[in-house]
C-alpha cells in the first residue's frame, strides 16, 4: 500500500470530510521523517521533535486543511515546511513561556524562533527526496514480486561486483541481465517522475525536480 499523495487526490477529497482526513494520513506517513529531521535542526529532542510534527497534523484535520490547499500554489513540501516552521515556533514560545511562569513572549521573540536554523532547509531537502526515493523504489520492488528483484537491489546499491560474476551468481547470461537492469532504470525513473510530479504544481517544476535528483 503506498500513500496517494498527488494533487489530483487532494482536489478530490476536498468535497468529502472522510476523504480529506485521510490525506492528511497519507501525507504525515509518507512525509513525517523530513519533517522531524528539521524540527531536530531547530534544536528539537528526538521526541520532541516527533511530538510537533504529530502535533501539526492534529491541527491539520482540525482546520480541514485540506479544503484550503490549492496545487496552483507550488510544491506541496513548501506548504508542509512552512506549516511545520509555525508548529516548532509555537513549540518553542510554550516552552519559554512556562519558563517565564506563563507570561507573554514579545512578538519579535516569537519571530526570531520562527526563522529557519541554519542548514535547516538543505536538511529539509535532502530527507524530503530521500524520502521519495525511497517510495519510488518500494513501488519498483513491488513490481517485481516475483521476479530476481534481489539483482537490482545489488545491482542499485553501487558495490556489485562485475556483471558476469552477477550473471553467473544468479545463473542468466550478461546480455539478460544488462537487459533487465536496463528497464529498472528506466521504470525507476518513470517511478521518481510520478512521485515528483505528484508533489508539485506545475510542469516545469517537475522538471527541475527530478535535474536535481540527477538520475
Amino acid at each position: 500500500m503506498f500513500p496517494i499523495t498527488n494533487w489530483t487526490h487532494i482536489e478530490a477529497a476536498r468535497h468529502d470530510t472522510a476523504a480529506r482526513r485521510d490525506t492528511l494520513g497519507e501525507l504525515a506517513y509518507a512525509y513525517r521523517r523530513p519533517l522531524e529531521v528539521v524540527a531536530r535542526k531547530r534544536g528539537l529532542s528526538p521526541q520532541q521533535a516527533e511530538d510537533v510534527v504529530q502535533e501539526l497534523f492534529v491541527k491539520l484535520v482540525e482546520r480541514d486543511v485540506v479544503r484550503e490547499l490549492d496545487r496552483a500554489r507550488g510544491r506541496l513540501r513548501a506548504f508542509l515546511r512552512t506549516s511545520l516552521e509555525h508548529a516548532i515556533a509555537n513549540h518553542i514560545a510554550r516552552a519559554h513561556a512556562q519558563k517565564r511562569g506563563g507570561t507573554a513572549l514579545p512578538a519579535t521573540f516569537v519571530d526570531d524562533v520562527a526563522a529557519p536554523a541554519p542548514g535547516a532547509d538543505e536538511a529539509f531537502d535532502r530527507a524530503w527526496r530521500a524520502a521519495l526515493l525511497a517510495r519510488a523504489f518500494a513501488r519498483l520492488a513491488a513490481e517485481h514480486r516475483t521476479g530476481p528483484f534481489d539483482v537490482i537491489v545489488e545491482y542499485f546499491r553501487g558495490d556489485t561486483p562485475s556483471l558476469a560474476e552477477l550473471a553467473a551468481s544468479h545463473g542468466t547470461t550478461v546480455a539478460q541481465l544488462k537487459s533487465m537492469l536496463h528497464r529498472a532504470r528506466r521504470r525507476f525513473r518513470a517511478l521518481v517522475h510520478a512521485e515528483v510530479a505528484a508533489t508539485v504544481g506545475s510542469q516545469s517544476e517537475v522538471e527541475a525536480e527530478v535535474r536535481a535528483l540527477a538520475l
